[in-house]
């Protein structure tokens, strides 16, 4: 059993209104699917080119392997904290004739919703935005191409994650604070002690706790009052790219203080 019918139930951007439009522009606009729809597929490619500018920036050492593999073990783990499966598993398992995306939403009762076993249990947080996110982070201290490139890979697995029905808004929203716990812990230092990037993963993933009890125990309340949900999960987001880019912003400073080629050709002796 999932808890889906929670999701769609918060009504407004935060309920099937969001996945069901963007799902349909992907049948109006062909090329937008299909461009995003690769992105989505092909997540190691950008991990992979986000690891290689890493280490061509001037870094010691590019985390973002590291990054990668603790955002999918936590992530993993947090999937059997509030079991969901996504707006299209979730009508599918309604009517499974049926196409997507439907004319409208499906009515879901406000209870645990029978899903096939078989059908994974992997939307909060949504993985796929953590890992795009991840690219955007690592590739954020390199070229203007390097910043457009990432910025590119996020809005597209973005669009792509609410498009194909694989996630409620919801997911999206807790894969920020949830990458940037993370991150901060295994990028590089620069100017802050391990206290307090410990202390700063904290917060983050105190939002991510606030959330999911919020969801698995006072869905009913978020349901009550859309528009404050919908600020609540605006505020998240906003205040967590604020936060955390304020708290990153020493080790760009680090990586982007010397001009042009000086990044790379620091003097060996100064005498």
């Amino acid at each position: 059993r999932v808890n889906d019918a929670a999701m769609q139930a918060m009504g407004g951007v935060m309920g099937a209104g969001l996945p069901l439009l963007v799902a349909r522009a992907f049948d109006r606009f062909g090329a937008l699917q299909f461009v995003c729809g690769m992105v989505y597929l092909a997540l190691p490619l950008g991990i992979a080119l986000a690891h290689v500018a890493g280490r061509a920036s001037g870094l010691q050492q590019s985390r973002a392997l590291l990054a990668f593999l603790l955002l999918g073990a936590a992530g993993y783990a947090l999937y059997f904290a509030c079991p969901l499966v996504g707006p299209r598993q979730a009508w599918h398992a309604l009517n499974s004739a049926a196409s997507f995306p439907p004319l409208s939403a499906p009515t879901l009762l406000v209870a645990p919703l029978s899903v096939s076993r078989h059908v994974p249990r992997n939307c909060i947080p949504s993985l796929h935005t953590a890992w795009a996110l991840l690219v955007f982070l690592e590739l954020r201290s390199g070229s203007r191409w390097q910043r457009t490139f990432g910025l590119f890979w996020l809005a597209a697995t973005l669009t792509a994650t609410l498009g194909l029905g694989e996630h409620w808004p919801i997911d999206l929203v807790i894969a920020f604070p949830f990458t940037f716990g993370v991150y901060v812990l295994v990028a590089a230092p620069g100017r802050h002690s391990a206290g307090r990037r410990w202390a700063f993963s904290a917060l983050m993933m105190t939002l991510v706790a606030l959330w999911v009890v919020s969801i698995c125990f006072g869905f009913r309340q978020l349901c009550s009052h859309p528009i404050a949900t919908a600020l609540a999960a605006l505020f998240t987001v906003v205040s967590t790219c604020l936060l955390g880019s304020a708290f990153l912003r020493p080790q760009l400073a680090d990586c982007a203080g010397l001009p042009g080629d000086e990044q790379r050709q620091v003097p060996l002796d100064s005498t």
